[in-house]
């Protein structure tokens, strides 16, 4: 979970308790399944999806070229993982936490 998000995630589950008047200790995931409603967990999980789909099939402006870069453009030498993305750690909390980070580009 994205700790960002926690206290509007705490607020959706909240809001679908009161829009289907339910106990305050019943458990949200039915609920959404009966609103036909996703989890913004869930929203954020599919929204990813699909933006490294379209990363990978280059069906996005040329400003997200550099965004991700997998292992094997890292070396030379074949490894088990060369096929994995590999996203540059942030080390401080700005760089952590900010949405419009673009690590290969610095």
């Amino acid at each position: 979970m994205v700790i960002q998000l926690e206290p509007v995630i705490k607020l959706q589950k909240k809001v679908v308790r009161i829009i289907t008047f339910s106990d305050f200790r019943r458990h949200s995931k039915p609920l959404f399944r009966k609103l036909a409603n996703l989890p913004l967990e869930e929203i954020n999980n599919v929204a990813t999806a699909i933006f490294t789909y379209k990363f990978f099939n280059n069906m996005l402006p040329s400003t997200f070229d550099k965004f991700f870069q997998l292992d094997k453009e890292l070396h030379e030498y074949n490894t088990r993982g060369s096929e994995k993305i590999h996203m540059k750690h942030g080390w401080t909390n700005y760089k952590k936490y900010t949405t419009t980070r673009m690590p290969y580009l610095e």
